[in-house]
């Protein structure tokens, strides 16, 4: 679980708890952004300006001013900073399935939550972003935006707080329709997927529909592989989510999104929006157009 959620501070820091490090750099960013800039440059040491900047805030808020930072912040003081720094996106509340998927949905669409992502040296947007759960005293209502990097090193960004890419915005789509959060032991914050491995399959125990038995335009017989739209509309059952994972004709997986009652949704770069729901054979028409295919899979 400590792979897919993530804690501004597990430990105190501040008077009293550690005075550097990456949890003090991510509170000396949330404060920045917030607009609370007598932190000056966030530079992982706590200082007197980040003291100055951290009961700034407090007393903004009616908190009860102390100059540091209890581990795991259980009165939630960092919610409202990291809020204000635009780092969380509301998820559903626990609300699973086909409702929850078009709650996530409108708060991506309302928030414009912009593409980033990394690859052979081209950027998108402000480059790859990860989304953990946000951990945060037993409330599971939010996620929470940062660079890449492990749990206890991550940063934010402090150009564009928050962004999704295709792998990010389709594996927090799974996550809230089979458990309404992204807290939860199958989410995984990381985007090591693509190519062979099937993020579906391989964290959400999804399986290949039975795919074109004689694929045309070149593409290769592969597990769940449609070479035609119509192969596959005869194999869609409604209300089901699919795992619609658009792929090179050999199989390997070049775009993740998922597909329900005949709309796929997706992360994309070719926005404004960049979150946004396409029908099925529009998005069909599109991919052949790139030489795309598809591998499909359903929950097992």
């Amino acid at each position: 679980m400590a792979s897919g959620v993530l804690s501004i501070v597990p430990k105190k820091i501040g008077e009293g708890g550690l005075k550097s490090g990456a949890s003090v750099k991510r509170v000396q960013q949330l404060l920045w952004m917030a607009g609370y800039t007598t932190v000056g440059t966030p530079d992982g040491g706590w200082g007197k300006n980040t003291t100055a900047a951290w009961m700034e805030y407090q007393e903004k808020l009616v908190f009860r001013s102390q100059p540091f930072i209890a581990g795991g912040d259980p009165e939630n003081r960092l919610f409202y900073l990291a809020l204000a720094a635009g780092v969380l996106m509301p998820l559903t509340g626990g609300i699973i399935g086909a409702k929850g998927l078009r709650n996530f949905f409108d708060s991506c669409v309302a928030l414009r939550i912009p593409y980033g992502w990394e690859h052979d040296g081209k950027k998108y947007g402000n480059g790859t972003m990860m989304t953990w759960g946000y951990r945060m005293n037993g409330n599971t209502a939010w996620g929470i935006c940062t660079k890449p990097g492990g749990e206890n090193s991550v940063l934010f960004d402090l150009k564009v707080p928050l962004a999704l890419n295709c792998t990010a915005f389709a594996q927090a789509a799974l996550s809230i329709w089979h458990h309404g959060n992204l807290h939860n032991p199958q989410y995984r914050s990381d985007q090591m997927v693509g190519h062979f491995t099937n993020l579906s399959q391989t964290r959400y125990g999804y399986v290949p529909l039975p795919g074109t038995k004689a694929p045309t335009g070149g593409a290769a017989v592969f597990p769940g592989l449609y070479s035609s739209v119509e192969e596959l509309e005869d194999e869609l059952e409604a209300g089901v989510l699919y795992h619609f994972a658009l792929c090179s004709p050999n199989g390997s997986i070049k775009h993740d999104t998922v597909l329900l009652n005949g709309e796929v949704y997706e992360s994309n770069s070719d926005g404004p929006p960049y979150v946004y729901k396409t029908a099925l054979q529009e998005r069909w028409k599109r991919a052949r157009n790139a030489n795309r295919f598809a591998i499909v899979s359903k929950p097992g």
